[in-house]
C-alpha cells in the first residue's frame, strides 16, 4: 500500500487518476478517505478504513493507494499512519507555494459564490472545530479577498485555526520534516507539480519506479482535469512579491531536506 499525502491544489487528483489506471495498482474510488485526518474518522478504526479502500473484491496482486492531501498538511497525520504502517510508502506531489495559496483561494471563493455542494458534503463530515471557521467564512456577506486573506494568515499564523489554510499549506519544509522523522527519505517520493503538468510520462515513470513496477503506457492518456480553477486575472503583484519573500527561506528549508531544487523563485506568473 502506499499514500499521496499532498499538497492541496498541486495536481493529486490528476495523478491518483492516472496510477488508478496501472493494472498492478488499485486507486480507492473514494478519493480523500480523510481517514488519518479527521478525529471522527479516524474513531472508527482501522477494519472502516479498509473496507473505505477496498469496497469490493480486489485481486491481491494489486497495490492499494489512497489520496487525501490533509495527511501533509495536518500535524498528526503523520504519526497516525506510522501506527498504522511504519513500512508504507508516500508520494508527496508539491507545487510553487505562491501559485498554490492562490489556486486555494480561488477554489474557495468560488465555492463561496456557487455554494457549491462539494463543499457543503466536505463540511458535514469533518470534525467540526475544522469545520467551525470554514461556515462562519459562508455566513458573510462577502469572503475576504486575496490581500486580505493573505494578510490576516501571516499576521496571526500562530494562533489561527488549523483551517482555513491558504500560506500555511505551502510550508513543505515543516510537513516533509514530521515523514523523514518517522519513515526516512527512501520512503519517500517528492514530485514537483509543474513538472508531471508539463513532462508527465517522466514524472509518471518516476513513480512507477519508486513503486517498483513496471511502467504502463496507459498512465499518460489524457487526464480530465476537473478540478483546474480559471481565474479571471492572476495572483495581484504585491501579493505575490510579500509571499514570495515570506516563502523564500521555507522553500530553502524545504529543499535541503529533500535534496532537490524546484526553482519556484523563478516563476513568473500563477497558473489555475
Amino acid at each position: 500500500m502506499f499514500l499521496i499525502i499532498g499538497a492541496q491544489r498541486s495536481g493529486t487528483s490528476a495523478l491518483h487518476t492516472c496510477l488508478s489506471r496501472h493494472p498492478l495498482l488499485f486507486g480507492a474510488p473514494v478519493k480523500e478517505i480523510g481517514y488519518f485526518a479527521y478525529n471522527c474518522k479516524y474513531g472508527r478504526g482501522d477494519e472502516w478504513y479498509e473496507r473505505e479502500l477496498e469496497p469490493g473484491n480486489i485481486d491481491a496482486a494489486r497495490m492499494t493507494f489512497e489520496t487525501t492531501p490533509e495527511y501533509a498538511y495536518f500535524p498528526w497525520c503523520a504519526e497516525r499512519i506510522h501506527v498504522f504502517d511504519p513500512n508504507i510508502r508516500l508520494i508527496m506531489l508539491v507545487r510553487d507555494p505562491v501559485d498554490r495559496a492562490y489556486s486555494a483561494w480561488q477554489m474557495f471563493l468560488n465555492a463561496f459564490r456557487q455554494r457549491a455542494a462539494w463543499l457543503v458534503e466536505y463540511l458535514s463530515g469533518i470534525d467540526s472545530s475544522i469545520s467551525e471557521p470554514f461556515y462562519r467564512l459562508l455566513e458573510a456577506p462577502e469572503p475576504p479577498d486575496f490581500e486580505t486573506a493573505v494578510a490576516a494568515e501571516l499576521s496571526g499564523e500562530n494562533n489561527l485555526p488549523i483551517e482555513p489554510s491558504y500560506i500555511r499549506r505551502g510550508l513543505y519544509g515543516q510537513q516533509i520534516e514530521r515523514y523523514l522523522g518517522r519513515f526516512g527519505r527512501d520512503a519517500i517520493l517528492i514530485l514537483d507539480a509543474a513538472q508531471f503538468a508539463t513532462r508527465p510520462a517522466e514524472t509518471l515513470h518516476r513513480a512507477c519506479r519508486f513503486l517498483e513496477i513496471p511502467y504502463d503506457s496507459s498512465l499518460c492518456e489524457p487526464v480530465s482535469l476537473v478540478n483546474r480553477g480559471e481565474y479571471s486575472q492572476p495572483v495581484p503583484v504585491e501579493a505575490q512579491e510579500q509571499l514570495r519573500e515570506y516563502y523564500r527561506p521555507h522553500n530553502e528549508v524545504f529543499f535541503n531536506l529533500i535534496g532537490q531544487d524546484f526553482s519556484w523563485a523563478k516563476s513568473e506568473a500563477v497558473r489555475p
